[in-house]
């Protein structure tokens, strides 16, 4: 099957990540630059790092640039694989586990994660998938392909920031998708699709709050730099960048648009 191509939005993100700007950008947005691009923070990657051993063996489908998995690499000290649709993100995540000292650990592989995963089945102890089932078009499809990695017992950590527990208008919806293709899902479907999945959920946590955090600080980073950024960026996509941060932050704090993070395991 042909290669579903990447959208122009998502692999612009890329086309400069790590310019100096850039990394000014996300040391004033997240406190702390790890190669990050999506609304984890350090604290909730401690949270996954606590349920990883060092033996284990790590998948993170959805990768982006590899801030996550490079991170966890390095504080854990396990083995993982880092999967991603842009080339310009592979290309990222892997300079940036050459210059981290784990390249000898740690694989990246570009690959459609709406697609069957160029991986062996029962091969992983923990699957990471950090804000990215909202922009797959079939997340139940997407979660059994994932479960078939596992191996008995394993974990499946993933976000969605995608949850719809309010009335969304379609001018709202049109400036959330700024990234491309975005499926948002009533509550329990998510649920659904891990039982589906022959997973069991373990625990689900509401992480609107730190998506509104973060949000927000990545937002005031771009205001306190922002004549760099009209200069970068220009005016007209300075602002729609600003809009759809402002866009997120509205629908989270009026709970239309919510985050949830989902912990399971695979069957025994």
């Amino acid at each position: 099957m042909e290669r579903q191509a990447t959208s122009p939005a998502y692999d612009r993100t890329f086309e400069n990540f790590e310019t100096p700007l850039m990394r000014k950008f996300r040391e004033l947005a997240y406190g702390r630059d790890i190669g990050q691009h999506s609304w984890t923070t350090v604290h909730e990657l401690q949270d996954v790092c606590s349920l990883i051993k060092p033996d284990s063996h790590v998948v993170d489908v959805g990768c982006g640039p590899g801030g996550p998995l490079t991170y966890i690499a390095e504080n854990v000290g396990c083995r993982g694989v880092g999967l991603d649709i842009s080339e310009a993100a592979i290309r990222i995540a892997r300079g940036r586990a050459e210059q981290m000292g784990v390249s000898k650990r740690i694989t990246f592989i570009q690959a459609d994660c709406d697609e069957p995963l160029p991986l062996s089945s029962r091969s992983f102890d923990v699957a990471v998938s950090v804000d990215v089932i909202l922009h797959l078009r079939d997340r139940r499809i997407f979660l059994d392909r994932v479960s078939q990695l596992l191996k008995p017992g394993a974990s499946l950590f993933f976000t969605d920031a995608g949850v719809m527990t309010g009335a969304m208008t379609d001018a709202e919806r049109e400036l959330r998708t700024l990234y491309g293709y975005t499926q948002f899902v009533p509550e329990g479907v998510n649920e659904e699709c891990i039982a589906k999945a022959g997973l069991l959920l373990q625990n689900r946590t509401d992480s609107t709050e730190l998506l509104i955090a973060t949000a927000s600080s990545r937002l005031q980073a771009r205001l306190v730099l922002s004549q760099e950024f009209i200069s970068f960026e220009g005016q007209d996509h300075f602002q729609r960048q600003n809009t759809y941060l402002e866009t997120i932050i509205d629908l989270a704090q009026r709970r239309i648009l919510s985050r949830f993070t989902y912990a399971s395991s695979a069957r025994c």
